[in-house]
């Protein structure tokens, strides 16, 4: 996923004219998905459900669910759930 742009162009704005066609397919896909950022209590549900399904292995719900361990921890911190 791309996390930062540079765009040089002629003018002081860059348009959609200025950007490769591989970055407007990309913008073309994400703007037509769902909302991405879960709501706290949906990703409170989510990820405890991970714990679970892992058995309390937290190492390997945070596998599962495509983060570092540390962030499983730093979510659930945010979250309040121990």
């Amino acid at each position: 996923m791309v996390d930062f742009v540079t765009i040089h162009c002629e003018r002081s704005t860059a348009t959609s004219k200025d950007l490769p066609p591989e970055l407007l397919k990309l913008g073309a896909l994400l703007s037509s998905l769902p909302e991405t950022s879960p709501k706290p209590d949906d990703e409170g549900r989510r990820l405890l459900a991970a714990i679970e399904e892992c058995d309390g292995n937290r190492s390997q719900a945070a596998r599962i669910l495509g983060i570092s361990r540390a962030t499983l921890y730093r979510r659930l911190e945010t979250l309040g759930i121990s």
